[in-house]
């Protein structure tokens, strides 16, 4: 990304809410037993907790972060630079809902090429008032190489590959055997992203995606669609996911209280009968 922030030091009170944010969240963890109640409960910490960071007046991007939710974003880490991100989702359809906890880390190698490691875990359960089953433990790898405004011209262009494969995995009665069979399986996944700029349009992002996955000698294809509106402080993001299987519509909004921290909120709305009925998306980033 382009945005160099640099962190000004919190107030007292900003150390005050740090403090109490902390202490309720040690509180809910100890009285909270379920992991879909403890999940929620620390999502709504963190919408209070993150903008204590937000001090800076460095709050205003020039490129996104990773304002999108289901897609992949053209603009890599320049050299040196690095960013984490917790991007939990929950789904649910007819039969059962599931919880995803993924944690990645990106870095610049150069101001176009980047490398990020990412470790999920999976867990799914029939009803909100249960506790979850743990179903898997996945690590991926990614690289991703791109050419940002070309000829000056606000086009952009990126070439990407990821490699995931399951871990530790745990079988289901929720789950098919086919189902089980198929998380088992590692799988590769080239894809590209074509972008535009629009200076005119406040910096309205449009962009295409479109990739491969490979997995068990099998094949999918996905096409990803969007844009992106900034504003100074928040950015509304609309994407159209598409693959084989599934297609969504995704709508969300992320704000951007400053100092390299962004948090995201989308949507997932299922479009086909073999889709989730719907997703819900969470994106926490920090970039330094």
């Amino acid at each position: 990304m382009s945005r160099h922030c640099t962190q000004n030091g919190p107030n007292t009170s900003a150390k005050t809410d740090k403090v109490n944010s902390v202490v309720l969240i040690k509180a809910i963890l100890i009285s909270v037993r379920h992991t879909s109640i403890r999940f929620a409960g620390i999502c709504l910490l963190l919408f209070g907790f993150v903008p204590a960071f937000g001090d800076d007046d460095d709050a205003k991007s020039d490129v996104p972060l990773n304002e999108l939710f289901r897609s992949g974003i053209v603009f890599p880490q320049e050299k040196g630079e690095s960013q984490w991100t917790f991007a939990p989702s929950f789904s649910s359809d007819k039969l059962v809902n599931s919880l995803t906890l993924p944690v990645s880390f990106e870095y610049g190698i150069t101001d176009a090429f980047q490398f990020e490691i990412e470790w999920e875990q999976s867990r799914i359960f029939d009803r909100l008032d249960r506790a979850s089953h743990f179903t898997g433990n996945e690590l991926g790898f990614g690289l991703q190489y791109s050419w940002i405004d070309i000829a000056g011209s606000g086009l952009h262009f990126s070439l990407a590959g990821e490699f995931e494969t399951v871990l530790q995995q745990q079988e289901s009665t929720f789950n098919s055997s086919e189902d089980n069979e198929e998380k088992h399986r590692s799988s590769y996944a080239p894809s590209a992203i074509f972008a535009a700029t629009i200076d005119q349009l406040d910096g309205l992002y449009l962009y295409t995606e479109a990739g491969v996955e490979f997995s068990g000698g099998e094949q999918e294809a996905f096409v990803n669609m969007g844009g992106i509106l900034p504003f100074d402080t928040v950015a509304l993001s609309l994407e159209w996911n598409w693959s084989e299987e599934e297609q969504f519509l995704t709508p969300g909004i992320t704000f951007k209280p400053g100092s390299g921290w962004e948090l995201g909120l989308g949507a997932g709305i299922g479009l086909e009968e073999d889709s989730d009925n719907y997703q819900l998306l969470f994106n926490l980033i920090y970039e330094y």
